[in-house]
Formats: C-alpha cells, sequence, structure tokens
C-alpha cells in the first residue's frame, strides 16, 4: 500500500464515528423534554438518563452530552419553531414556523422530517413511530410514520409496545415538564416542575428498558437521542437571553465518544445525527453531527490559572500575587458586619464613582476563545434598572464598543423586573446580552462567568437556598478583551452611571475556564461558610 493511500484509509477510518456502516441493526429513539432547562435537568433525581449520559445504560454504548445545548435561533424559544426542527433539522428561515400556530404551514416538501427521509430510504418494512402529547404536533407531516397522541403516560405505554413489537425508529415528545413550568415556574426551580423531570425520567426508563428487553438487542445498532425544545424563565418562555435556550442534549449509541461535547451543540442536530447513523448524509439542512468531538479531560490544580484573588482580609491586597489593585474614588470600606467568610467590600453611597481597578489587566492576553472564568460572592440590593455595574473592562454607553460587563441589575428582554445579566460585543459587532437572574435582595448569592477554549460562555448563580443555576451562549469570535482594564463596580470608561450599592466578597478571577465542577465546588464549599481558598492545594495537602 503507498503512503497515499495509506493516509487515505486512515482519514476515513477517523470519520467513521457517528457515521455507522449502515445494516438493517439500525434502530433510533429520540425523546424530546418539552420545557427541560440544562441545569433542572441537573438539579432533578435522574437514574435512567444518568446511566445513558454516563456510558454505563449497556455495554458498549458511550454518551457525547452537553449541558448547554442550544436551541433555533431565529425564531423566539418557543415549542413550535424547535419541534419542527428537531424534526426537519432545519431552522425557522427555511421551515418558515416562527409561531405556535404555524405548524401545519411548514416547508415539509422542501425539508421533510427525518422519519420521512428514512421510509424512503429504507422501503415500505421500515417501521417508523411518531408519538405526542400536545394537539399541535398532530400537523408535523411524516407520512407513513404511525403517529400516535394521548397523554405522556398512554404515549409511554405505546413507546413500550411498540419497542417491544420490533420499531425501527421512534420519536417521543413528553409534555409534563412545559405543563408544569407554566404552572409553578422553570425557573427558579418548583418542586413541580423538578418532579415532573423525574417522571419523565422514569418514562424515559421504561423505554429504555423496552429497548434492552428485545431479543436481538444485542445484535442492533441504537442511537438514542434525548433533548428539549426549549427552557423557560419564571412561567414563561420564549424569552433571549438564555434562559429558554439553554437546553440539555444527550447522544448515545456504539459509534460515539464518551464525554461532553465540545462547542455548542444544537436541539436541531438530533435528527441529522439519526439520519448519520443510517448512513444518510442530509443536504441542505442546519443541523450538523455531533457525537465525535468531546471535550479532553486533564488534570488541574484549581489555583492554575488565577490572576487576582480579593478576600478582602488584607484591604484590597491581591492575594494571587503579581498585578496590584487600585482603589479609586471616596465611601469604600472593608468591613465584617455580616460578612459571608470574614471580610466584605462595599461602596456606601450611591453618589461617588467609586470603584477598584485591576491593575495590568489591560494588557493581560486571554487564551485561545478569550478563556477567562471570574467568581464572587454578592449581597445585594433593591435595585431598578440604571445599569449598576459589577465588573467591566467595557464603556457600557458605547454599543459597539468592545469589552464584557457584569450588570447589577438589567431587564432583559420580556422579564418584569431587572436582575444579573453579562453583556459582550458579539464577532459581527452586536451587543450580546446572557441573563438574566433574578435578584435574592439581601442575601450572600454566589455568581459566576466562565468563556471556554470552544468560544462557550456560561453565567452561573448559586442561590442562598442551594439551587445551582446556569444559562449559555455562544462567544466564540467576540470581542472580550477591550485593551482597557477590568474594573470592580465600574465600567471601563470610569464614568458610569448608578453606583452599585452591593456588598462583594471573596472575589476571584482566572486567565482559564474553570469547568462546572470546578465552579459547583467553590459555590459548594461557600454553603459551607468556607471560601474559595480552603480549596487550594495547599491549603489541603
Amino acid at each position: 500500500m503507498n503512503l497515499k493511500r495509506f493516509v487515505t484509509v486512515l482519514l476515513l477510518m477517523s470519520a467513521v464515528v457517528v457515521f455507522a456502516v449502515p445494516t438493517s441493526n439500525q434502530k433510533s429513539l429520540c425523546v424530546m423534554l418539552d420545557g427541560v432547562r440544562a441545569d433542572a435537568l441537573a438539579a432533578a433525581k435522574t437514574p435512567n438518563l444518568d446511566k445513558l449520559r454516563e456510558g454505563t445504560w449497556a455495554k458498549g454504548y458511550n454518551c457525547a452530552w452537553s449541558d448547554v445545548c442550544g436551541n433555533v435561533s431565529d425564531a423566539r424559544p418557543d415549542s413550535a419553531p424547535n419541534h419542527v426542527a428537531l424534526m426537519t433539522g432545519v431552522t425557522a428561515s427555511k421551515h418558515k414556523v416562527y409561531t405556535n400556530d404555524q405548524m401545519a404551514e411548514a416547508d415539509y416538501r422542501g425539508y421533510p422530517t427525518y422519519l420521512s427521509r428514512l421510509m424512503k430510504k429504507e422501503g415500505p418494512d421500515f417501521k417508523a413511530s411518531f408519538l405526542y402529547n400536545w394537539q399541535e404536533d398532530g400537523k408535523i407531516r411524516s407520512p407513513g410514520a404511525a403517529c400516535t397522541r394521548g397523554s405522556d403516560e398512554s404515549i409511554t405505554e405505546d413507546a413500550v409496545k411498540g419497542l417491544h413489537d420490533g420499531v425501527d425508529a421512534m420519536f417521543v415528545m413528553l409534555d409534563g415538564p412545559d405543563h408544569a413550568g407554566h404552572d409553578k415556574g422553570f425557573y427558579a426551580f418548583s418542586k413541580n416542575y423538578i418532579k415532573s423531570i423525574e417522571k419523565a425520567d422514569a418514562e424515559v426508563g421504561e423505554m429504555l428498558d423496552a429497548i434492552k428487553s428485545r431479543p436481538d438487542f444485542k445484535k442492533e445498532d441504537w442511537l438514542i437521542a434525548v433533548t428539549a425544545d426549549h427552557g423557560g424563565y419564571h412561567r414563561v418562555h420564549g424569552i433571549w437571553g438564555g434562559c429558554a435556550s439553554t437546553v440539555p442534549l444527550l447522544i448515545a449509541g456504539k459509534h460515539v465518544s464518551q464525554g461532553m461535547i465540545a462547542g455548542q451543540p444544537h436541539n436541531y442536530d438530533v435528527p441529522v445525527t439519526v439520519l448519520a447513523h443510517y448512513g444518510i448524509k442530509a443536504s441542505g439542512v442546519d443541523g450538523k453531527v455531533v457525537g465525535e468531538k468531546v471535550v479532553p479531560s486533564k488534570p488541574v490544580k484549581l489555583e492554575d490559572g488565577l490572576l487576582y484573588y480579593l478576600p478582602f482580609r488584607n484591604f484590597f491586597t491581591n492575594e494571587a500575587g503579581g498585578q496590584k489593585v487600585s482603589v479609586h474614588g471616596e465611601n469604600i470600606v472593608t468591613g465584617n458586619k455580616g460578612a459571608k467568610f470574614g471580610n466584605y467590600y462595599e461602596v456606601n453611597t450611591r453618589h461617588k464613582k467609586s470603584f477598584l481597578r485591576l491593575e495590568g489587566s489591560d494588557k493581560m492576553k486571554l487564551p485561545a476563545g478569550n478563556q477567562f472564568t471570574v467568581t464572587m460572592w454578592l449581597k445585594m440590593p433593591l435595585m431598578e434598572m440604571d445599569r449598576p455595574v459589577i465588573l467591566a473592562n467595557k464603556d457600557i454607553n458605547k454599543k459597539d464598543a468592545p469589552g464584557f460587563v457584569l450588570y447589577a441589575a438589567k431587564k432583559v428582554d420580556i422579564a418584569k423586573r431587572p436582575g444579573v445579566a453579562a453583556e459582550f460585543l458579539g464577532k459581527d459587532g452586536k451587543s450580546v446580552v446572557l441573563g438574566q437572574f433574578d435578584i435574592p435582595v439581601g442575601y450572600w448569592t454566589f455568581f459566576a462567568v466562565t468563556v471556554d477554549a470552544n468560544g462557550m460562555m456560561r453565567l452561573y448563580q448559586g442561590a442562598p437556598d442551594g439551587r445551582f443555576y446556569w444559562i449559555s451562549t455562544s462567544a466564540k469570535g467576540a470581542r472580550v478583551s477591550s485593551g482597557r482594564p477590568w474594573h470592580i463596580f465600574q465600567d471601563s470608561s470610569e464614568k458610569c452611571c448608578r453606583q452599585f450599592e452591593g456588598k462583594i466578597e471573596d472575589f476571584a478571577f482566572w486567565n482559564r475556564s474553570l469547568s462546572k465542577k470546578e465552579i459547583k465546588s467553590v459555590y459548594d464549599a461557600g454553603m459551607k461558610n468556607k471560601p474559595l481558598a480552603s480549596l487550594f492545594e495547599k491549603a489541603n495537602p
């Protein structure tokens, strides 16, 4: 074999991960959990989905997963645009469904559902099923597929029966979590909402058990996908900013990699990935095949990459060493009355422009992808707009100014009250807003922001009651660095509007992206009244 042919063979072999060699043994199950936020799924007790995600569901099966999966972005994060996208692999600009009353008007001729594509390729003996709860989903056209509508309980029973009876491809849409979210709240999580997710997990578990009980299961090659159409904020969805557009995704199979999917996948990647499983390369679609590239894991110490650490034990000393932190303005105090750990920093008047400047941060080089992490604890007063700044290296009065800002109070889209939100300049020169989280007035609350090597920005909130939230958006190619210093309680112009009136403790800034596990460990330690420094390796030999 000559060198050129050998290299070609290697390249072809490396590509065969999700694209399996088509045989009659290929099977698939897709489940959509209506209205499930990624952080809500993590908060619920979901033993069946946990086994799937961990790659322990069945021998030989791995799972590529994401807790920052996106959804359709050219229509509001509502049900119909995403349901059609989940079936066709294209977004609203192609399938033409922008609102919940347009399902029948979708361009199914130009962009058929993946079930239609499968039946066209596999022939009349191919068994495909579509089971749903919401009446409007009956308008999704998949000619030849067996369509069944009913309650979540009844369609689960029908799904189990169909799986026992030898179905080849099945899509199930469970509606319970969406009902619970509208009734009691998506964020902050309600007990009913979490219970509905746990019920959905049990229903998925019944389907997975049915698959494993098939007489030819060991010979079959299954691809199992679980995702959501949207999340939500309070009792609504359709809101921009991340609360309704950060959903989970699990892709399990024999030909996928084990681990977290790199970057941001989308829920409409599911039908395209399923088609690839059957050896069909879909053209003209927006979705991509996912499941091959996962984030490599390597051991790091929590303090690796730490550039600024301000526990305010020694006033404004940077205990990470290196660069100094300068103090500007009047009425700046450190105190310990009612502190979270020991000492906090606050400005005790709204009328003076007082702030801290992280010296040297204007020359700071962020690694590939604009990687950074910031963590802090805040005790916040009631604030009504005026965009008080927590942290920024951006001039907030210039829309096209590069940089990043974390607001203490900003009303995002259709939200009724302001909340904590981040903003940065996207690669297209337009402002991108990630938010919002509610303000727990008068309580110490944990916040963190990360940007990873693949350009994914995550905004975290660790609530005083122990609930842990996150939302995300793509910051790939964003202009996060501004060439100006980072400031606490001020923007880069140093002439910002209203002064932030809260308290801050245990502030830290890294020039790397901390993992969700690391962020959660900082929050969990804080809930036990242990500061960040208690987690450093030197503090725990």
